[in-house]
């Protein structure tokens, strides 16, 4: 999978990171990280082998530390960047503030995040059925379906959009 080296997206973040508070060691494990994201902007590499690999670059760091940044990274916008899959960078998305149109009521966007946690393999078999026994209002549902396919599956082209 082609990494994400555009030279937009490695100004982005790094303009992002160097804000941030956090420790020059921190800001270096963090653009590691971006280097290796796939072309989809997901971290799809074990923990345990990528703290092998920063050893071996003379970057020490534990197990928990790269998780905790990991976290960091899942926590920039535009949300989704470094999720594992498609299903965590549409959580991520959802939970992120802003994520998704005022019009929508709180409930639809609850029932939005019990979908993709919960529901997520009928929701991507389109079984929307069995998702209108979520509420008692099949309009609310339908906002939340709504609510997830606004969601970018990639979140790079949310990047192009949000800048």
């Amino acid at each position: 999978m082609k990494e994400m080296n555009t030279p937009a997206f490695k100004t982005y973040l790094n303009q992002v990171i160097t804000k941030d508070d956090c420790t020059n060691f921190d800001k270096n494990i963090l653009l590691e990280l971006t280097i290796s994201l796939d072309s989809n902007g997901y971290f799809r590499q074990d923990v345990n082998i990528f703290v092998q690999i920063l050893k071996q670059n003379q970057l020490n760091i534990s197990t928990i530390k790269l998780e905790d940044l990991i976290k960091k990274l899942q926590s920039l916008t535009p949300y989704g960047f470094g999720a594992t899959n498609l299903q965590e960078c549409l959580i991520l998305q959802i939970k992120g503030a802003n994520s998704f149109p005022k019009d929508y009521c709180s409930e639809s966007h609850q029932i939005a995040l019990e979908i993709l946690e919960n529901h997520f393999d009928s929701f991507s078999k389109k079984r929307f059925d069995l998702l209108y026994e979520l509420s008692s209002s099949k309009a609310i549902v339908d906002k939340a379906i709504l609510i997830i396919l606004s969601l970018q599956p990639k979140p790079d082209v949310a990047l192009i959009n949000h800048n």
